[in-house]
Parts: structure tokens; sequence; C-alpha cells
């Protein structure tokens, strides 16, 4: 199995797989690869069902070492029908190690395919390929159909209202136009299986709003004397209009590009879903206006109006009919709904006697004429400048940065509807490896070419890929076919279609399109709240209902715009429902972690309380800021005094806005009204340097300057500062208290104490006797002087926590005066001590020299005092006076024992 693994990792490492053809037909080596992996040596079948491995692309067989026997058999079984067996050479391990050492797997994987006899051999079933052949015209043809079907249904909606609509030639052959130029780098340059480019219906609502603005701003608001269908004013229209669809394509593909440069694809994530949903919902109320405007427009009469609205919604519920209870796929449902309307229209034609010439006349059919339109080109136009010029010279730029609103709301709409699409791929097709922000990336650019070639931008069409899918198309050739068909459609035409297909045909697909969208984002969401299956409240129904109804009752644009209004209160909701205080705490619940003597542990209990520790996390902004004033205000006029706070902002977000900046400024400001001191902690995380940040960028660098205000590494640091503090208040602990004379200030040891030196015998005896009283209750000790008398003259005093001397003798150490860290090998502090601990005493009673001090003791104030004493003396101790060593040991014992109980504490 590790062999199956190894070979998928050199396969997706290299990103592309070679081809062996097979009398087989085709089978991904993914899909075996993956099948095998998940099988246990007992459930390797002898003859494995090539059936089920997917039959979407040739074999891609490559060895790069031995490969095992089920994996043969697997590759086997499919040439057992045929006379000429593949042969595969297998390297050698000699070649292996050569292969994998000149150039690793990739290199080893392109030696493997040149040894494929396969290949020399030249072995190839034409009739396999030939069928296939076939599959992939069939597939790409039923594709390039339904294209059509959206792209003239999109032409009719953005045109078919102005100049009795023969403009609409200018919106499809655009759209063919996008499709022909970059509908080839799509599937070339993707990771996605069957990408065909095409354009995204959720932009026909778009295109159609940037008509009307044009349409108004050229025709209707003009003060020229032109007519209304002048050869000027058409051309002057239609320049204004592709200027503006550039403009627009061209915002949405850098947005687009921008989005996935950043790794921001997923960014509807950040939204809340009633609004992505109300968005999308509106979009289908959009496409389903659009498509009743197709099917009416250039009716005859009210009846007809009527009737031709009556038959493309009877259409759009004869194909959700066929698709959705009979489960027929789309490629075959589509012809078919569209065989219906056509035998629908000529058989009532035939029935009343109405010629097929005048069908047109009562708006059943499209005026369509290929020889004027077959072809068209902004950049090359002979339709509206038949006396030569450029057409987007023509173009009114006043009209067009009218259109900027609807530019911002095409952007809004990529970024949702394209993001969701390709953030869907990777789940589609887990055997892929497809990323989703270079899927992004590559639609962005896509729509940035499209719109400097004056053309329609393009994206993934799911159509496209499900018939792909469905038909069992190859992956490439396929969505390499379809750009073909369009760049014949455009060049040539497609008046054929046009002057059969009715317009309520057309009208149906965008109908049944905008249904859809409704059913799926806005009526599903609903029955799923009703049954109590999601936790949709009553304010996100309302958010949904408020953005379709406006899309209902005014356009796109409004509804885009209400919905961003609601994505905004929405995000602030949720972020308010989390209030930022995730904790408050006094000093008696959370304890520094520095070892404290009893006494001063009994202190610090009755004064405790003075300390106020708030731990704030997530996005403190103007939304929350004000949580964290009201906590530390709730905390001031309380009875009990208040002498620190204690502020922990390890886990809030690395951003602050001018109002959090001004919500610390007044806890800065009643503290000096209130004298008490604010610490932040710790200084190290990305949250503290973007609060200095904030706080530069303000001008309030002042407040963090004060005598009330400090920064700290740790809340741990800050705790110790804001209890030393208190216990100097109390009388109970004197930090800065003179312990070693000037004179006596130096590196090293004092000499032994002689018999003779009784000054420094009494100065040891006294700094002892100190340590004494603050590490243990009294215990009769202090009142020893034969102990005493006898420990101090084996200690030495010293300022440094050295515990090895020059020469290798191992010492223990009691802590006097100052403070002192524990470092791990990681430089991690374990401990922290304070006078009255002890260095290194369990190590004295460690025999294996391995398992003793595996940490490193370093000073932690500005001057250290301490008493040290050697192993060896203590072994001399036990000789010659063993009662003594005894009363020590105990000592010790207690010493050791007595480990405070904030260093077991989980606030550090």
């Amino acid at each position: 199995m590790d062999r199956y693994r190894g070979l998928r990792y050199s396969l997706s490492e290299r990103g592309r797989l070679g081809r062996v053809r097979s009398n087989v037909g085709s089978v991904s080596v993914q899909s075996a690869l993956f099948r095998l992996e998940r099988m246990s040596p007992s459930e390797m079948p002898s003859t494995p069902d090539l059936s089920q491995l997917g039959l979407g692309e040739c074999l891609n067989f490559v060895e790069a070492s031995r490969p095992s026997e089920a994996f043969l058999q697997l590759f086997e079984e499919g040439s057992e029908e045929t006379e000429e067996t593949p042969e595969v050479v297998v390297l050698e391990e000699e070649e292996d190690a050569e292969a994998f050492g000149e150039g690793g797997p990739p290199k080893a994987i392109e030696r493997a395919l040149m040894r494929f006899r396969g290949f020399q051999n030249k072995v190839i079933d034409w009739n396999a390929c030939g069928r296939q052949l076939i599959v992939d015209l069939v597939a790409s043809g039923v594709t390039f159909f339904l294209t059509s079907v959206i792209y003239v249904s999109g032409g009719q909606s953005v045109f078919g209202r102005y100049f009795e609509g023969k403009l609409v030639f200018v919106a499809v052959e655009a759209m063919f136009a996008g499709t022909a130029i970059t509908g080839i780098a799509l599937p070339c340059l993707s990771s996605v299986p069957w990408a065909v480019a095409a354009v995204d219906v959720g932009f026909l609502p778009l295109l159609a709003h940037c008509a009307e603005i044009v349409y108004h701003g050229v025709v209707v608001d003009s003060d020229s004397d032109l007519d209304d269908d002048s050869e000027n004013m058409l051309r002057e229209f239609v320049a204004t209009y592709v200027v503006a669809q550039a403009c627009l394509f061209f915002c949405v593909g850098v947005s687009l590009w921008t989005l996935g440069a950043l790794e921001l694809t997923r960014l509807s994530n950040y939204l809340p879903y009633p609004v992505i949903a109300g968005l999308l919902a509106s979009i289908g109320v959009s496409l389903a206006k659009s498509g009743i405007s197709v099917a009416a427009k250039g009716a005859s009469s009210r009846v007809f109006e009527a009737v031709w609205i009556g038959a493309a919604v009877g259409l759009a519920g004869v194909s959700m009919y066929l698709k959705r209870r009979l489960r027929v796929a789309a490629h075959v449902a589509t012809p078919i709904v569209v065989a219906i309307g056509v035998l629908a229209l000529f058989g009532a034609s035939a029935a009343t006697g109405i010629p097929r010439s005048q069908l047109g006349d009562y708006g059943a059919l499209f005026a369509w004429d290929d020889a004027a339109t077959a072809g068209w080109w902004a950049w090359k136009d002979d339709y509206f400048c038949s006396k030569g010029g450029l057409l987007v010279a023509s173009a009114r730029l006043d009209v067009v940065a009218r259109c900027r609103a609807v530019f911002v709301a095409a952007c809004v709409i990529g970024a949702l509807k394209i993001g969701i699409k390709c953030g869907s791929f990777a789940a589609m097709f887990m055997t892929s490896d497809v990323d989703a922000d270079a899927e992004m990336r590559l639609v962005g650019a896509a729509n940035a070419v499209a719109a400097l070639a004056l053309a329609s931008g393009q994206a993934h069409s799911f159509s496209g890929l499900k018939v792909g899918q469905q038909l069992n198309a190859t992956h490439k050739l396929a969505s390499l076919l379809v750009p073909a068909w369009c760049l014949l459609a455009w060049l040539k035409g497609i008046g054929g279609l046009m002057s059969i297909v009715p317009r309520y045909v057309f009208g149906s697909m965008l109908v049944e399109l905008g249904i859809d969208y409704v059913e799926t984002y806005l009526v599903y969401p609903l029955q799923q709240s009703r049954a109590g299956r999601s936790n949709l409240d009553v304010l996100d129904v309302a958010t949904m209902i408020s953005i379709v109804v406006a899309a209902v009752a005014f356009n796109l644009l409004e509804a885009i715009a209400l919905g961003l209004v609601f994505s905004l209160i929405g995000v602030s909701r949720r972020l308010a429902q989390r209030s930022i205080v995730r904790s408050t705490r006094s000093g008696k619940d959370v304890r520094s972690t520095i070892e404290r003597t009893p006494d001063l542990m009994r202190a610090l209990d009755s004064v405790a309380d003075a300390i106020f520790v708030v731990e704030l996390v997530g996005y403190v902004f103007f939304g929350s800021a004000h949580e964290l004033v009201d906590a530390v205000g709730i905390r001031v006029k309380s009875k009990k005094p208040l002498y620190f706070v204690v502020v922990d902002i390890s886990g809030c977000l690395p951003t602050f806005d001018v109002t959090a900046v001004a919500a610390f400024e007044k806890i800065f400001a009643l503290a000096r009204a209130r004298d008490f001191k604010v610490f932040f902690a710790p200084t190290d995380s990305e949250a503290s340097q973007a609060l200095d940040s904030a706080i530069q960028a303000c001008g309030k660098a002042g407040i963090l300057l004060a005598d009330n205000g400090r920064f700290f590494e740790s809340v741990d640091d800050a705790l110790e500062a804001a209890e030393d503090s208190l216990l100097r208040s109390t009388g109970k602990h004197n930090l800065d208290r003179a312990s070693i004379d000037e004179d006596d200030d130096e590196d090293g040891f004092a000499p032994t104490i002689e018999d003779d030196d009784d000054d420094l015998l009494l100065r040891t005896k006294g700094l002892f006797n100190d340590w004494l009283r603050s590490a243990t209750e009294r215990h009769g000790l202090v009142d020893d002087d034969e102990f005493l008398t006898t420990i101090a003259r084996l200690l030495v005093i010293s300022d440094t926590v050295d515990l090895d001397d020059d020469r290798g003798r191992k010492m223990m150490a009691l802590l006097v005066d100052g403070r002192v860290r524990l470092l791990n090998d990681s430089g991690i502090c374990v401990r922290k001590l304070a006078h009255g601990n002890a260095l290194a005493v369990g190590d004295y009673y460690i025999q294996d020299d391995d398992m003793r001090r595996t940490y490193s003791p370093v000073p932690a104030s500005a001057r250290v005092l301490v008493l040290k004493i050697y192993y060896d003396h203590l072994l001399d101790l036990e000789k010659h006076k063993p009662h003594i060593a005894l009363k020590f040991h105990k000592l010790m014992a207690r010493s050791l024992a007595q480990k405070n109980r904030n260093s077991k504490l989980a606030h550090r």
C-alpha cells in the first residue's frame, strides 16, 4: 500500500498525468489508487471490476517502482479481450535509484513513460477513440445549444425593449465572441474537469440595467434633434453600451483576480447566509422577469402577449417536471422542451392558417439578419460605422460614468456567485487537485481579457460541466470544442436557429433559471426553517424576503444595495452576540506563578481583591469596545478597593479601529480619576502590536506613557508586579532593601568563614536566619543557635546564581533576596522563585547525574542575594555532626514540599 501512496503522491506532485491507450476505453488511475488505498490485503480483488473505477479519462499508468500483483491485475484486466496486450517495462532497482537520484520522482515518471512499450508499439484501439470522439462531439454540441439558448435569451433581455429589438445581435455576438476568445484558455489552464467558458447568468440583469441607463442617457435625456432610430443615434447608443459593458467586466475581472491573489475566494463564508441567499434569489427574480419580457416583447396585442407569457411559463413547468420528477438529464430535457415549443408554434400556425413568414409580426419569432450581423465585432464594425471610423469613438463617457453603481454591484455578484462556484469545485472533484484561488484568478484574467476585446466576460459553466460529466466526455476535448462552435456561430450567425425556435422558448429558459434560483435560495430555506431543520430566526427570514421584495418591486441593483446594508447589520449583530469580555476575575482567583512564602501568601490573600483581571477575546471594534469600558466601570462603582486592572488581549483579533482606541483612552482617564493602574499583556502577541500601531496612528501614544499604564511580556508578569506593589503597601515585603554592602558587591564566593572571622559569621548567620523566617513555618530552628552557627560556617554569600564553581564542584543555593527564573532547555520559564526559596536542593538527593538539573537559573531582578552550600560540605556534615545534618535535611524536605500552589495554575 505504501507503493500506491508514493505513486499517487508523485502523480499529484507532477500536476499532470501521462496517458496510455488500452482497449478498455478509459480508466482513471487516481480512482484506482483512491480505491486501492482503502482496501486491506484481504479485500484486494483478484479480478477487479473496471467499470467501478470511473471511465472519465484514459488510463494513466505510470510506474516509478516495482508494482504489486494486485495493481498489475487491475491494469491487465481490461486487456484480456485483445490479442495484443501492452507490455509494461518495470524499472530495475538500479535504474530506480538513478532516476530518482538525478531528477526526483517527476524525472522518474518521464523515464517510465518513455519506457512504456505500448507507446513505442502504438497499440491504439481506434474504435474506442472514434467512439470517444463522437461522445465529445455530442457533448460539445449539446453544451453549445444550451449556451446559445441562454445567450439569445440574455441578449433579448438586454436589448429587446429598445429600437424594436433590432440590436439584440449586439449582446448575442459579444457573448459568442467572449466564449470564442477566452474559451480555449479556460479549459487548458483550469484544473476543473469539463471546464467550459460561458457568460454567467447572474450578470444578465446587470447588463440589462446598464443598457437601460445608457438608453436614458443617450436617447431619452438627449437634447439632440436626431430621430430615435437614426443611424447616428444607434451608433452612439451601441458605442456607449459596449464601453460600459467592457468597464463592467474589466472591473469584475480585476476584483476577481485580486480576491484570488489575496486568497479571499471564499469571502462569501464571512457574509451572513440570509444575505447571500437573498441576493441569489434576487438574481432568480430578475431572470424570471427578463424571461417574461423576452417572451412577451413584440406581441401584436395584449391577447398574444398573454399567450406567449403563458407558453413560456408552461414550457418552464414542463422542463422542471422532466428534470425533477422524471429525472431526465438536462441535456435531454432541454431539446425536448425546444422541440415541444417549435412543434406547438408551427402546429398552431398550420391550424390557424397563419403563414410562417408572418409569425414574426405576432411576436412569435425573432427578426434576425445573418447577412448584416454575422461576425459583428465592436473593434471592427461595419454595421453602425458604414462610413468608416471607430465605433467606441462615439461613446458617451458621461453616460458610462452613470453606470458606476452597476459596476460595483457586478463586482459584488462576481465575488459571491463565482466565489461560490470556485470554492465548490474542490468538493465536487476530490480526486483532482483544484485550487479555488487559482481558479478565481483564472476567471478574473478571462474577464479582463474579454473586456479589452470588447466582448462579454466568461466564467465556469455548470451546465456545460454537467453535460460533459453525464455523457462521460473527456475532460479537455469537449470543453475545447465548445468555443469552436461559438466561433463558428459568431462568424456565420445563428439566423437559422432564430428563425425556427420561438421567442417564448428562449423566454422559458430564463423563467426556469429564475424559478430554480428562487426555489433553491428562498423557498427551500424557508421550508427547512418551518420544519425546524435550520437555525434561521425571524430576522434572518425577514432579511431574505426584504431583499427579494426589493428585486421584485425595483430591480437587482436596489436589491444588492439592500443586501450590503443587511450584510453589515448581520455581521455586526453576530459579533455583538458574543461579548469580547470572556471573563472578569479578581486577584484572589488568579495569582501569578511566583513562589512566595506562606506568610506573604496570607498577606496577599487579604489584599488581592484589589486586582481586577479582564480577559478579552474576538474583534474589538466600534460595536463591541463599549463592553470593556462597561466591565471596568462596573468594577469601579463597586465598594471594593481597586488598585490594578490587568487586561489580557492575547485572545483578541489583531485589528483595532478608532473606537477601540477611544475605549482604551476612556479606561485610562478613569484610572487617573480613581487612582488605579492599567496593565496590558502580552507584548509579544499580534493583538498587542496591532493595538500599539492603532494608538500611534490615532496620535494617542501618550496615554500608555502615563504613570498609570504599562505593557508586560505576559499576564503572569503583570500579576506579579501588581502583587508586589500590594505587598509593599502592607509592609510585608521590601524588594528594595540593600542586602549586599557596596564593598562586598563583587562576583564569586565569599572566603571560608574561619573561627576568628566573627563579623562575616554574624552576617551570614543573620542572612540564614532571615531566609529561615521567610522559607518555612517556625519549627524552633530560628532559636537553635548551634544549628544556625554550624550551617552558617558552611554557607558562602554570593550575588550570582551559578550552581557550579570553576572546578566543577556542585552546590545548592538559598534565595535570600531578589527573583530567579528557571528556564528549561527550550528557554521557557518553568518556575519563578522569590526570596525564601531554594535552588538545586532536589538535585542533591538524586543519585543519577543524568537526571539532575535540566534547567538554567536566570536572575529576574536587578540584584540577587543567595547563600550557597557545597555538596561536599554536606557530606562532611553528615559524618561529623549527623544530628545537625538531619535537621538540615528535614528543613530542605519542607522547602521542597511547600512548592507554591500558584505554579500549578493554568493562568500564566
